[in-house]
């Protein structure tokens, strides 16, 4: 059966849309744990951007089918996923 999914979706083709998302994994999101460090601080983040320099969307042959203008800047602190582009 997972064959048979791997080649429907192999075959598949054509035009459609290619949505963009990131987060910020716990550390950024939920902070740093006092546990993390030796002194015991603690870390929380009011603000985490990360610039995406490129991003696109490439077929099995290398060939780029797609991608969003760039560079764009996201702040991932707050709980993702974050939409980035279409």
């Amino acid at each position: 059966m997972k064959w048979a999914m791997a080649l429907l979706l192999v075959g598949c083709g054509g035009e459609g849309s290619w949505e963009v998302e990131t987060y910020g994994e716990p550390y950024i999101e939920q902070g740093i744990p006092a546990s993390a460090f030796e002194d015991g601080c603690s870390a929380r983040f009011s603000q985490f951007s990360v610039v995406i320099t490129k991003s696109a969307l490439v077929d099995g042959d290398g060939v780029e089918l797609g991608g969003l203008e760039a560079p764009l800047t996201v702040d991932v602190h707050a709980p993702g996923p974050h939409p980035v582009g279409l």
